[in-house]
């Protein structure tokens, strides 16, 4: 069951608007342009277009959502079901089988997931994401701060705090910190960190 469920959520993850759509509104090869990433900021950033960029957002958010939905509906809620969903919807954004294993970052499938899970670990990267941006003006090292101080946190924080902010998949304290640390991790092995691209 557990193979079932990530080959399913590997496939949702993999899912690849954002290329189609930017090879047919532009005949450009996201994969081949800017940094390569296949998310939304080098959508917009290899189309010039906002309306793209935000449609793929959107679309990145959304297929994590209708993932964990999906195994929810049809294995039910468990701490090991949605840690494999998760994982393997991530691994298919960012290793696409159909794009012969590129893709991106994966924030905006983290975030759909962390949606669905508890609202606060995403308070915190956020702001920490917003902090790391003003003093190093740098993309890549803004997101490496907040993934790896969204890790630190969730764990010294009270579990009060994240009992305030669950969201629909209702998960033990310490499960919801292991699968928060578990998706800060999965972006922080991106390999769009280590090559060359476009400064963002």
């Amino acid at each position: 069951m557990t193979f079932i469920i990530f080959i399913i959520s590997y496939l949702i993850g993999a899912l690849p608007l954002s290329y189609f759509i930017v090879k047919i509104i532009s005949g450009k090869d996201i994969t081949s342009e800017g940094s390569g990433n296949v998310g939304t900021l080098n959508a917009y950033l290899v189309t010039k277009n906002k309306i793209i960029g935000i449609s793929i957002l959107l679309f990145d958010v959304l297929k994590a959502i209708f993932a964990l939905w999906i195994i929810k509906s049809i294995f039910g809620i468990t701490f090991q079901h949605i840690t494999v969903a998760s994982i393997g919807v991530l691994i298919g954004h960012k290793f696409n089988i159909f794009l012969k294993f590129k893709g991106g970052i994966g924030l905006a499938s983290a975030l759909g997931l962390v949606l669905m899970i508890n609202y606060l670990p995403l308070l915190i990267w956020g702001i920490v994401w917003v902090i790391g941006k003003i003093i190093t003006k740098n993309m890549d090292k803004s997101i490496i701060s907040a993934s790896i101080f969204s890790i630190i946190l969730i764990w010294i924080m009270p579990e009060s705090y994240l009992n305030i902010f669950n969201s629909c998949i209702i998960l033990e304290i310490k499960e919801i910190r292991i699968l928060i640390s578990i998706i800060n991790i999965l972006i922080l092995l991106s390999p769009i960190f280590y090559k060359d691209k476009t400064k963002n």
